[in-house]
C-alpha cells in the first residue's frame, strides 16, 4: 500500500501529540500560579487542535474498514481521556493538586488503553507494509519471468523467420 509510510507517520504524530497532552496535564497540576496555568491551558488547546488535524490527516490515508475501526478505537480512547482531562483541569485550576493527581493516577487504565490502541494500529500498518512488500516482490518476479518468456519467444520467432527466408532463397 502506497500509504503505509504516510499512515505510520501520521499515526506516530497522533500518538506523540497524545503523550504531549498527558505531559501538559501534569504540568498544569504542578503549576501553582493562575498565569502559568493559563499558559499551559493555551498549550493544551493548541495541542488539541494539532491532534485533531493529525487524526483528520490520518483519516485521509485510511486503507480499509479494519483501518477505519482501529482509528475509531484510537479516537474513542482519546475522547475518554479528554473527558477525564476536563475534570482534572478543573481540580487543578482550583489548586486541588492532590485530588487532580489522584484523578490522573486513576486514569492509568485509560492512558494504557490509549497506548495499546495506538500500538495495535501501528502493528496493523506495519503488517500492511510488509504484505505490500511481499506483493511487490511477487509482481517483480512475475514481470521478470514474463519478460524472459517474451524475449525467448521473440528470439525463437526471429530464428524461425530467418530459417524460412534462408530456405526459400536456396
Amino acid at each position: 500500500n502506497e500509504n503505509t509510510v504516510p499512515s505510520l507517520l501520521a499515526l506516530r504524530k497522533m500518538e506523540s501529540l497524545s503523550k504531549d497532552q498527558i505531559r501538559l496535564l501534569y504540568r498544569h497540576i504542578l503549576t501553582s500560579d493562575s498565569q502559568g496555568m493559563k499558559s499551559v491551558e493555551a498549550d493544551i488547546v493548541q495541542n488539541k487542535v494539532l491532534l485533531d488535524e493529525a487524526s483528520e490527516e490520518y483519516r485521509q490515508l485510511l486503507s480499509n474498514e479494519e483501518d477505519q475501526a482501529l482509528l475509531e478505537d484510537d479516537l474513542a480512547s482519546l475522547e475518554q481521556f479528554r473527558s477525564a482531562q476536563l475534570q482534572i483541569l478543573e481540580l487543578s485550576r482550583s489548586n486541588q493538586t492532590e485530588a487532580a493527581s489522584d484523578l490522573i493516577l486513576q486514569q492509568a487504565l485509560v492512558i494504557d488503553k490509549l497506548a495499546t490502541d495506538f500500538n495495535a494500529h501501528t502493528q496493523f500498518n506495519k503488517q500492511l507494509g510488509e504484505q505490500s512488500a511481499v506483493d511487490a516482490n511477487q509482481q517483480l518476479t512475475s514481470a521478470v519471468v514474463t519478460s524472459v518468456i517474451v524475449s525467448i519467444a521473440t528470439l525463437v520467432l526471429i530464428a524461425l523467420m530467418g530459417l524460412f527466408i534462408t530456405r526459400n532463397l536456396l
